[in-house]
């Protein structure tokens, strides 16, 4: 459930994002063959997600897969450390759209109820006075190395937030300092230079 946005419950075809190409199964690992047997089977309903639409300039481009360890208010989802317990997973990215681009958080249907948890948690977090775009900023610079900063765009960001950004992203990739559980509800804020305007969702809204 996600009573907190004021989302709007879609498909992907109808916010503007489409999917082609040849799906051959991969034997690689459980999530992986689970996403593609469901593409296969043209099961699309199984791929959930949420949807953050902006119309303002595209500063970041990225693409990364992660394992939910701690929820947006710093609460433990899962133990990384347990090599005996299949972990579950989202994915995130960003992408171009009819109008603007969006940031798009998603998820097979086998990595529930702790993906909905892990996304409810932002919902919350923002409703109690989170900006979406900085977290979705911390979010990026914590745990994902696959992306692409507009240039422009850094150079003009003064020294400090340049160095809150370095900061940031040298803590989650440190093998010496433990992960803050508190790594995803607080930090980078003010950076960000955009902000969604829409969210839309597969999962279930309340009005």
């Amino acid at each position: 459930m996600l009573p907190l946005w004021r989302a709007t419950r879609t498909t992907g075809k109808q916010c503007g994002l489409t999917a082609t190409g040849d799906y051959q199964p991969s034997l690689r690992s459980p999530w992986l063959a689970a996403y593609e047997k469901s593409l296969l089977n043209k099961r699309y309903s199984d791929i959930k997600y949420v949807c953050f639409s902006s119309a303002d300039d595209w500063e970041i481009q990225l693409s990364g897969v992660f394992y939910p360890d701690f929820s947006f208010s710093g609460q433990p989802l899962q133990d990384l450390s347990d090599f005996g317990t299949d972990l579950q997973l989202v994915t995130f990215f960003t992408a171009p759209m009819q109008s603007g681009w969006a940031f798009v958080i998603a998820w097979h249907v086998s990595s529930e109820p702790l993906a909905t948890h892990f996304v409810s948690s932002l919902a919350l977090a923002c409703h109690n006075g989170m900006r979406a775009a900085d977290a979705l900023l911390r979010f990026t610079i914590s745990c994902c190395e696959n992306h692409a900063i507009r240039p422009s765009w850094w150079s003009n960001l003064s020294e400090t937030k340049k160095e809150l950004i370095l900061d940031s992203a040298s803590l989650m990739v440190s093998p010496i300092t433990p992960v803050p559980p508190h790594y995803l509800a607080e930090g980078l804020e003010g950076i960000a230079t955009w902000d969604f305007e829409h969210v839309y969702t597969t999962m279930a809204v309340s009005s």
